[in-house]
């Protein structure tokens, strides 16, 4: 239990669903997403993504600022990357499959 932020399956939903919120990603770009994917400096966190449309990739960085709110990306993400459950290698994808019990 993480104090605030509930189970470690709560904290992956929390921030898979914040960053999908704040930056209109779609599922299948947030899947892809990676440790080196992602860049965090003093208050500011950086995802990298490619985005693949009529089979062109395009890269984008969304930039998320740190806020002192109850639910900011920034210390959600920073929770899940140092959870037991995520991931510890920088070229793997980041998420759980907690039903099947595998990355997605």
């Amino acid at each position: 239990m993480r104090s605030g932020l509930g189970t470690e399956k709560d904290l992956m939903r929390r921030t898979m669903g914040l960053i999908m919120a704040f930056s209109a990603t779609r599922m299948v770009e947030l899947a892809r997403i990676t440790r080196n994917d992602i860049i965090f400096r003093d208050e500011i966190m950086i995802i990298k993504t490619v985005m693949k449309k009529y089979q062109k990739p395009k890269h984008f960085e969304i930039t998320f600022n740190k806020r002192q709110i109850s639910c900011c990306l920034v210390d959600t993400m920073k929770s899940w990357l140092s959870a037991e459950e995520c991931t510890k290698k920088l070229d793997e994808v980041i998420w759980w499959d907690y039903e099947r019990k595998k990355k997605l």
